[in-house]
Protein backbone atom coordinates (compact mmCIF):
# COMPACT_ATOMS: atom_id res chain seq x y z
CA UNK A 1 0.00 0.00 0.00
CA UNK A 2 2.92 2.68 0.31
CA UNK A 3 3.75 2.33 -3.00
CA UNK A 4 0.26 2.95 -4.54
CA UNK A 5 0.22 5.54 -2.24
CA UNK A 6 3.42 7.29 -3.11
CA UNK A 7 2.28 6.59 -6.54
CA UNK A 8 -1.09 8.66 -6.25
CA UNK A 9 0.54 11.40 -4.51
CA UNK A 10 -0.48 11.12 -0.76
CA UNK A 11 1.98 12.08 1.91
CA UNK A 12 2.94 8.10 3.90
CA UNK A 13 3.92 7.54 7.36
CA UNK A 14 4.45 3.84 8.50
CA UNK A 15 5.80 1.67 11.12
CA UNK A 16 8.95 0.35 11.24
CA UNK A 17 7.87 -3.07 10.95
CA UNK A 18 10.64 -5.43 9.12
CA UNK A 19 7.98 -6.40 6.22
CA UNK A 20 10.07 -3.39 3.80
CA UNK A 21 8.95 0.13 5.21
CA UNK A 22 12.12 1.15 5.04
CA UNK A 23 13.36 0.05 1.65
CA UNK A 24 10.09 1.72 0.51
CA UNK A 25 10.68 4.96 1.91
CA UNK A 26 14.24 5.43 1.45
CA UNK A 27 15.22 4.93 5.37
CA UNK A 28 12.31 7.60 5.67
CA UNK A 29 13.19 10.23 3.01
CA UNK A 30 9.90 9.88 1.69
CA UNK A 31 7.79 9.22 4.89
CA UNK A 32 8.37 8.67 8.20
CA UNK A 33 8.87 5.24 10.05
CA UNK A 34 8.33 4.74 13.34
CA UNK A 35 8.22 2.60 15.61
CA UNK A 36 5.99 -0.32 15.96
CA UNK A 37 2.98 -0.23 18.92
CA UNK A 38 4.19 4.06 19.53
CA UNK A 39 0.79 5.35 18.76
CA UNK A 40 2.48 8.87 19.73
CA UNK A 41 4.77 8.80 17.54
CA UNK A 42 3.12 8.26 14.87
CA UNK A 43 -0.03 10.73 15.46
CA UNK A 44 2.95 12.95 15.68
CA UNK A 45 4.06 12.04 12.20
CA UNK A 46 1.27 12.02 10.32
CA UNK A 47 0.75 15.77 11.70
CA UNK A 48 4.06 16.68 10.56
CA UNK A 49 3.76 15.19 7.58
CA UNK A 50 0.37 16.73 6.62
CA UNK A 51 1.74 20.12 7.57
CA UNK A 52 5.85 19.62 5.71
CA UNK A 53 4.62 16.51 2.97
CA UNK A 54 8.57 15.84 1.58
CA UNK A 55 9.00 17.45 -2.19
CA UNK A 56 6.81 15.74 -5.46
CA UNK A 57 9.87 15.61 -7.09
CA UNK A 58 11.57 12.91 -4.78
CA UNK A 59 8.95 10.63 -4.59
CA UNK A 60 8.60 10.58 -8.04
CA UNK A 61 12.42 9.62 -8.70
CA UNK A 62 12.03 6.60 -6.19
CA UNK A 63 8.85 5.41 -7.84
CA UNK A 64 10.74 4.33 -10.92
CA UNK A 65 11.97 1.52 -9.50
CA UNK A 66 8.55 0.44 -9.00
CA UNK A 67 7.71 0.68 -12.46
CA UNK A 68 6.67 -1.82 -14.82
CA UNK A 69 9.91 -1.71 -17.11
CA UNK A 70 12.11 -2.10 -14.44
CA UNK A 71 10.04 -4.57 -12.09
CA UNK A 72 10.02 -6.86 -15.20
CA UNK A 73 13.56 -6.99 -16.19
CA UNK A 74 14.32 -7.84 -12.35
CA UNK A 75 11.82 -10.53 -12.48
CA UNK A 76 13.33 -12.29 -15.85
CA UNK A 77 16.99 -11.60 -14.42
CA UNK A 78 16.24 -13.54 -11.31
CA UNK A 79 14.64 -16.23 -13.51
CA UNK A 80 17.46 -16.18 -15.39
CA UNK A 81 15.82 -15.53 -18.48
CA UNK A 82 17.51 -12.38 -19.54
CA UNK A 83 20.95 -11.24 -18.79
CA UNK A 84 21.29 -8.56 -16.46
CA UNK A 85 22.10 -5.02 -17.84
CA UNK A 86 25.94 -3.69 -17.78
CA UNK A 87 25.09 -0.38 -18.96
CA UNK A 88 22.03 0.70 -16.41
CA UNK A 89 19.28 -1.62 -15.02
CA UNK A 90 16.82 0.76 -15.23
CA UNK A 91 17.06 1.84 -18.52
CA UNK A 92 15.10 -0.26 -21.03
CA UNK A 93 16.42 -2.27 -23.82
CA UNK A 94 14.64 -2.56 -27.09
CA UNK A 95 11.98 -5.17 -26.83
CA UNK A 96 11.64 -4.95 -23.02
CA UNK A 97 8.40 -3.97 -21.24
CA UNK A 98 7.92 -0.85 -20.00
Amino acid sequence: MLVEALAAGAPVVSTDCPSGPREILEDGKLGPLVPVDDVDALAEAMERTLNRPPPADERERSLERFRSGPVARQYLETMGLREPAADAPDKPHEGDPT
